[in-house]
């Protein structure tokens, strides 16, 4: 059974290894003779007899995955999604019977340049440490074994390029009774050296340092719902009554399985007979007309599939299985079967959805059936993003951006009381922080790549924590690591006082007249989006030192917000058009410099308005897309202007609707991803903007009510609070406006919009 501990099992001085390495465990890692880097997909196998049933604590690691199982059952996957400073151990509390047990690690590496961006590894490698006077189940202590299992080939995913890899299994050169744990080709294990705690451990050269798995176990349950949309031959009937699916000697069979919902999924395959046959299971999010666009994600006559996925090469055995490494994303199935000289028979076919256990127990309502039927593939996308980390999209990248992670991390403090997953959002993003204090755009990654506004959209992320969920310690923790942030950027100031564009990828927006979204800049490198998202980051990051006790640091930031704010204003502001430009030449201007510079806090009120309204009546401004818009929404939040966020929703989300979307996109058509969970962001609007329910304080201690029902007759919703739950109503009669609020004992309740 999988456990959840905060602490080091092995603490320092609980074991009699040498002082000077204070943190190491009593276990080993290891490896197979031979082995230094993927691909490899080893089995590691521990026999032991026992004279009655016994419970051992074990404590389990790999590189890069592993399944455990123990007397032919599943206990558990992983580890964790982790960098070599934050490597992941999953705790279970293992059953032994009486008599003989069988524990078996399942491994696998993938090569180098076909390894997922988002996973990072060392080489191939296994661990389990046991704890108590039971039996000893550690590796590099009891009788290990380890074989090499054949018949994987890792090929290249020309499409879901992030995931960089699709799976050929090839059943023929399987060894079956192996895999079981049994039959011939078991050897000694090669010791890779002593497992080590990553809170004591004092390393020389890279090695995994050892830390506690934060999450709960991944979803896995079979998908159940679908419908057959193409067969051919078309008289075929796969799986009708559950029967096996039989396709004769030379014969080939192709069916598209329409989900009926998007799915992140793991393939399996139960399969008789059909030696020399293939079985291909790829994935799409949707088909292509003629003219290559997805259109309609309903449509599927007259149109081509284009997919990829996993090819299973049968072996002709009995009631074979077959099953992916690792899991796909998308709502139509292709499979596809040809067989050779001998039928095969298709016993069943497992879609087993895989997922963050993420549930949403909010509620809203509102007199605009709009608005209420966007809601399903909103929180269907924020699901499908939740995984080991946040995600931009499962389909393409599965990479965790600080950009997209702090909007996804909104929508679960509006929608749901588990909290999780942020935290571990934030612990990694500070933990890949580099010298200079510039965080990489995404993390955990094989790649460093960075955005430089990311960085300051930590800062963002981190101040929405303490606000949402409190604890501060762990607020206070991550602190040190934003000083030095700041701290970079402000030792970019140039002439004038303006920070000058760091070294990176200047994203801000995916906006078409941006290249690669960058916001134009002059010659001289300055970047107005950019030098106002630093001053939003300052007022953010002063909010945190007031909460932590550090008054004299919240001091220090306010003034630098307010000298960068009178320096970009002098570089930036254009008098006759009434703007903040995006460049010192003044020949660019969107929507996105105005809205940081509100989001700033350092104009007036009139001032704000007034550029607000100026930046809405405006032509040739870049406008904000379905990612931005969020900071679009804030700034309409805080001069009271719900109509634009009703008017962007039709305009952006509407399509949702029209063309049979199941999650968010990634931009409004065409656009390359189906599944962004950027768009999810209204789901945190509905609540803390429309509604208006929004901490007031620091971990929610107070909350702000303060309703923009705009064209709404009424709105109504429940939404998770660290103390319970905060219900609220807000209803327009002939008397004027009547809201009713709900909070959780000893949480206050204040009126008007927070400043920012």
């Amino acid at each position: 059974m999988r456990k959840l501990i905060a602490q080091d099992p092995f603490p320092p001085g609980s074991s009699d290894l040498p002082p000077w390495g204070s943190g190491f465990w009593p276990a080993q890692w290891l490896g197979h003779p031979g082995v230094e880097r993927g691909p490899a997909v080893l089995l590691f196998r521990l026999e032991l007899e026992l004279p009655e049933a016994r419970t051992v604590r074990a404590h389990v690691s790999a590189d890069e995955r592993y399944i455990l199982s123990l007397n032919g059952a599943e206990e558990g996957r992983g580890p964790e999604r982790g960098n070599l400073d934050n490597w992941f151990f999953e705790s279970y509390d293992l059953e032994l019977q009486a008599g003989r047990n069988l524990i078996l690690a399942k491994v696998w590496a993938t090569p180098a340049n076909l390894r997922p961006f988002a996973q990072i590894s060392l080489r191939p490698a296994f661990l389990l440490a046991s704890e108590g006077d039971g039996p000893e189940l550690s590796t590099g202590q009891a009788a290990w074994r380890v074989a090499a299992l054949d018949g994987h080939e890792f090929v290249k995913a020309p499409l879901c390029w992030g995931r960089a890899s699709d799976l050929v299994l090839d059943g023929n050169r399987r060894d079956w009774e192996r895999e079981a744990g049994r039959g011939e080709g078991w050897g000694e294990p090669e010791p890779l050296g002593q497992a080590a705690s990553a809170a004591h451990v004092v390393a020389h050269g890279a090695t995994w340092k050892l830390t506690p798995a934060t999450l709960p176990p991944m979803l896995l349950r079979r998908w159940d719902k679908g419908a057959i949309r193409r067969v051919s031959p078309e008289s075929l009937r796969p799986w009708e009554d559950n029967a096996p699916l039989i396709i004769p000697p030379r014969g080939s069979v192709e069916i598209l399985l329409d989900l009926q919902d998007y799915v992140c999924a793991y393939n399996a395959l139960t399969a008789s007979g059909g030696k020399g046959a293939s079985v291909s299971l790829a994935w799409a999010e949707a088909l292509f007309d003629a003219d290559g666009q997805k259109g309609d994600r309903n449509e599927v006559e007259g149109r081509s599939f284009v997919g990829e996925g996993d090819c299973f090469l049968l072996d002709g055995g009995t009631s074979r299985r077959y099953e992916s490494l690792w899991w796909h994303a998308g709502r139509y199935l292709r499979v596809r079967v040809d067989c050779a000289d001998e039928a095969a028979v298709l016993e069943r076919l497992d879609v087993l959805e895989t997922r963050y256990p993420l549930e949403l127990t909010a509620r809203f309502a509102c007199s605009d059936p709009f608005l209420e039927a966007i809601v399903p593939p909103m929180s269907r996308a924020l699901q499908m993003c939740a995984h080991e980390t946040f995600m931009d999209c499962p389909y393409y990248e599965q990479q965790m951006y600080v950009g997209d992670t702090r909007l996804e991390m909104l929508a679960v403090y509006a929608t749901c009381g588990d909290d999780r997953l942020p935290r571990k959002a934030i612990r990694m993003f500070d933990s890949a922080r580099d010298q200079f204090g510039r965080i990489p755009s995404q993390h955990p990654s094989k790649a460093r790549q960075f955005i430089p506004g990311f960085t300051l959209l930590w800062v963002g992320m981190l101040h929405d924590f303490a606000l949402w969920r409190g604890d501060r310690d762990f607020v206070a923790a991550a602190l040190p690591g934003m000083r030095q942030s700041l701290d970079f950027f402000l030792g970019l100031r140039r002439r004038g006082g303006v920070v000058e564009t760091p070294v990176g990828w200047n994203f801000m927006d995916w906006v078409n007249a941006w290249t690669y979204g960058v916001p134009p800049s002059s010659s001289d490198g300055l970047c107005g989006p950019l030098n106002w998202l630093l001053v939003y980051a300052l007022n953010l990051a002063a909010e945190l030192e007031s909460w932590v006790g550090e008054p004299e640091l919240e001091a220090r930031w306010r003034r630098h917000a307010r000298e960068l704010a009178a320096a970009a204003r002098q570089c930036f502001w254009d008098a006759e058009r009434g703007l903040f430009a995006d460049n010192s030449a003044k020949t660019s201007f969107s929507e996105h410099s105005q809205c940081l510079a509100i989001l700033g806090g350092q104009f007036p009120p009139e001032l704000e308005e007034r550029l607000f309204a100026t930046m809405l009546a405006g032509k040739g401004l870049a406008r904000c897309s379905i990612y931005f818009s969020h900071y679009l929404f804030e700034t309409a939040y805080k001069l009271r202007r719900p109509e634009i966020i009703m008017e962007r929703l039709r305009e952006d989300w509407g399509t949702l609707l029209k063309m049979g979307f199941k999650t968010t996109y990634e931009s409004p058509l065409p656009t390359r991803s189906d599944c962004h969970a950027w768009g999810a962001h209204p789901l945190y609007h509905y609540h803390a903007t429309l509604l208006g329910v929004r901490p007031a304080a620091f971990g929610f201690a107070a909350a702000a009510v303060s309703p923009l029902p705009g064209e709404l007759t009424f709105l109504e919703g429940e939404m998770p609070h660290p103390r319970g739950t905060v219900r609220a109503r807000c209803e327009k009669t002939a008397d004027g406006l009547r809201l009713d609020v709900s909070l959780p004992s000893g949480v206050t309740q204040t009126c008007g919009a927070l400043p920012r």
